[in-house]
C-alpha cells in the first residue's frame, strides 16, 4: 500500500515493523558482542602475560594491542546494536572506555619496573665481563671495539681469553643495543655503559647506567 504526498510515493507498509530485519540485526549484534568479548579477553591475557623473558609483567605487545582495540570497537558496536536505550549504551561504552584507560595507566606504571631490573642485571654482567677482559689484556675495550670485544677477539689481541659472555651481546629489555664508551664522559679513568631505558632516548632520567 502506497500513498502519494509531497510529490513522492511513500510505502506505508515498509514503515511497519520488519521481523526479518530485526532478527538479522539481533544476530549481527550478538555475533559482534561475542567476537568483541573474545578479542578483548584474549588480548587481556596476552597483555597480562607480556612478551618478555623476565617473568610475568603487564606489557602491551603489538599483536595484543591491535586485538585489544579491535575487540573494544566490535564490542561497542555490538552493544549499540543490541541495547535499545541510549542510556544503557552510553553506560556500557563508558564502562569499557574507563576500563581501557585504567588498564593503560596500570600498564604504564608496571611495565618499566621488571625490565629495568633486568637491564641492571645485564649491566652488571657486562661489568664482570669487561673486568675479566681487562685482567687478561691489561686494557679496556676501546669505543670502536665496543662490547663485541667481549665475545670476539679484536684483531687477535694478545692475552684475550674469551668469550667473556655466555652468548652473543644481548639487547636491552626494550630490544635496543647497549652503549659503550671509553674513556667515559662521567669518569675519564673508566668507561660509560648504559641503556637508553624505556623511552629510548639517551640522557633522560630513565637510562640504566654504570655511572649512577
Amino acid at each position: 500500500m502506497t500513498e502519494q504526498g509531497g510529490g513522492y510515493l511513500r510505502d506505508t507498509h515498509f514503515q511497519n515493523t520488519n521481523p526479518t530485519g530485526k532478527i538479522k540485526i539481533s544476530v549481527a549484534a550478538s555475533l559482534g558482542m561475542i567476537c568483541g568479548i573474545a578479542g578483548f579477553s584474549l588480548a587481556c591475557t596476552r597483555i597480562a602475560l607480556g612478551s618478555g623473558t623476565d617473568g610475568c609483567y603487564l606489557s602491551f605487545t603489538p599483536y595484543s594491542l591491535v586485538l585489544f582495540v579491535l575487540g573494544i570497537i566490535v564490542l561497542i558496536l555490538g552493544i549499540i546494536r543490541f541495547v535499545r536505550t541510549r542510556r544503557l549504551a552510553v553506560l556500557a561504552i563508558s564502562i569499557i572506555l574507563t576500563g581501557f584507560i585504567a588498564l593503560s595507566a596500570l600498564n604504564k606504571m608496571l611495565l618499566g619496573y621488571p625490565k629495568t631490573k633486568v637491564a641492571n642485571l645485564q649491566i652488571k654482567e657486562f661489568e664482570w665481563a669487561i673486568e675479566a677482559f681487562q685482567i687478561d689484556t691489561s686494557r679496556l675495550p676501546t669505543t670502536s671495539e665496543g662490547l663485541d670485544a667481549l665475545v670476539r677477539n679484536p684483531e687477535n689481541l694478545i692475552g684475550w681469553n674469551g668469550p667473556y659472555l655466555r652468548k652473543e651481546i644481548p639487547l636491552d629489555p626494550w630490544q635496543r643495543p647497549f652503549h659503550y664508551r671509553n674513556p667515559g664522559l662521567h669518569d675519564p679513568d673508566t668507561y660509560d655503559l648504559w641503556s637508553d631505558g624505556i623511552d629510548g632516548i639517551e640522557g633522560t632520567k630513565d637510562d640504566i647506567t654504570n655511572f649512577k
